[in-house]
């Protein structure tokens, strides 16, 4: 019998018109984002390889070093085209703010700034989300007005039969679906002669398949038990999509502004005024033969830790929002996505980390180059030449596959519990309904 009602409810799904207008409009918009959003990958990645190509000194004691644009931006942009690419390494300067792209001073925008291109996510998280509303809404309540629910009850049906078939049957429209909106994105991004994409990014990719398709099971289980909790179709839609506003509009940027009203950041002015103080401090120090000369790396490594304490400032920020918005479906499918795609803050955090640990090892002094420094009490040009020349490559690497799912593991939980939650209401409302 339950084998019976799945296929009742797919064929059911499968007739209806609203299923092919979403999935045609759904083909329609994965595929040309994707096309769109391609092309700009490999013009952010031509840009990258021309500046690594380049005279990397632009003279002879500063450099350039570059962060390659992530491959899975494609499907979901999150942060990597807003963040920057590029730093500057100097013997006075170590970078903790990026530019290249659209990253030009982008530390101080770091939760607000948000993506302006459609993407995969962008469909999956809008498009199908509601899309999945209007498939479900009238799942339960439909039938119920029809009288078809009382005449499958009265054949010694169970409630659980009917609404685990009706579940199943929705999941498997929803899986089917999702995967033919993915594959056309998919096949776009392998076909492209100038992406190339390795063993771990086909199995992120797939994790982002199974993340998005965890949300829109979440959305189908909300729909489902606001069917049964509200006998008019009509009432249980508008229900549904006031909830879907709230849920994805009103109380992300709601919690946003909270959050940045209740986390009170330090003003930039008293950052200034600390640096200067340090200078000075340092400048008094360091007056006079070798001591003068080590001023440049006594100065970038105290005004680098002063630039550090407002970035941990600001990431004290973004996860006070975070904690206001664990409520937010989307906000939480948006973080799985950042991490799978490597695309998010941390990303970008990363690469400022790994950029102060190139300039210790190999920029920063050490106490045999000062005797070389020392000679005739100033500075060897040529000695700068020849370290600097001899730099090694600066090589950015994202996090592996294995911290990507230890860190996205909490979110996928709660994901995972409120799509629970939304079924086991739906279920104890089910069992106690009144279907005549």
């Amino acid at each position: 019998m339950l084998g019976t009602i799945i296929i009742r409810e797919i064929q059911e799904y499968i007739k209806s018109k609203k299923l092919l207008i979403c999935l045609l409009v759904t083909l329609f918009l994965v595929a040309f984002s994707t096309v769109i959003n391609t092309r700009d990958y490999v013009k952010r990645n031509q840009e990258y390889l021309d500046g690594r190509n380049e005279k990397k000194h632009f003279y002879s004691r500063a450099l350039y070093v570059y962060k390659a644009p992530q491959v899975l931006s494609i499907l979901y942009s999150g942060k990597d085209r807003k963040l920057g690419n590029k730093a500057l390494i100097m013997d006075g300067q170590i970078p903790t703010q990026t530019t290249g792209y659209l990253g030009f001073r982008s530390q101080h925008t770091r939760f607000t700034t948000e993506f302006d291109v459609i993407d995969y996510a962008f469909i999956v998280r809008i498009v199908l989300s509601l899309f999945v509303i209007f498939l479900a809404y009238n799942s339960i309540s439909e039938e119920k007005i029809r009288g078809t629910l009382r005449l499958n009850l009265s054949n010694s049906v169970s409630r659980y039969i009917i609404l685990v078939g009706k579940f199943i049957g929705g999941a498997i429209v929803i899986i089917l679906s999702l995967c033919i909106a993915t594959i056309p994105a998919v096949l776009i991004i392998i076909l492209h002669p100038s992406v190339v994409l390795h063993t771990s990014d086909y199995i992120r990719i797939i994790a982002m398949f199974g993340v998005s398709l965890l949300y829109l099971i979440l959305f189908y289980s909300l729909s489902l038990c606001v069917s049964v909790l509200i006998n008019k179709p009509s009432i249980a839609l508008l229900a549904l999509l006031q909830l879907w506003i709230v849920l994805i509009i009103v109380y992300p940027n709601l919690g946003a502004f909270i959050g940045d009203v209740s986390y009170s950041l330090p003003e930039e002015t008293e950052f200034m005024q600390q640096k200067r103080a340090l200078y000075n401090e340092i400048s008094n120090k360091t007056k006079g033969n070798i001591l003068y000369h080590v001023r440049y790396y006594l100065h970038a490594e105290a005004k680098y830790r002063i630039d550090k304490k407002y970035s941990d400032k600001l990431t004290g920020q973004v996860r006070n929002i975070l904690n206001i918005l664990i409520f937010a479906p989307s906000v939480m499918y948006d973080q799985l996505m950042n991490r799978y795609a490597c695309t998010g803050i941390e990303d970008h955090q990363r690469f400022i980390d790994g950029i102060y640990q190139y300039w210790q090892d190999n920029i920063n002094y050490k106490e045999d180059e000062l005797t070389i420094m020392a000679k005739g009490g100033k500075i060897e040009s040529d000695f700068f030449k020849k370290k600097y020349s001899e730099l090694p490559e600066f090589i950015y690497k994202s996090e592996t596959l294995m911290e990507s799912f230890v860190a996205a593991l909490p979110n996928t939980l709660i994901l995972f519990m409120f799509a629970i939650v939304s079924f086991t209401i739906a279920y104890t409302a089910f069992l106690r309904k009144d279907v005549r």
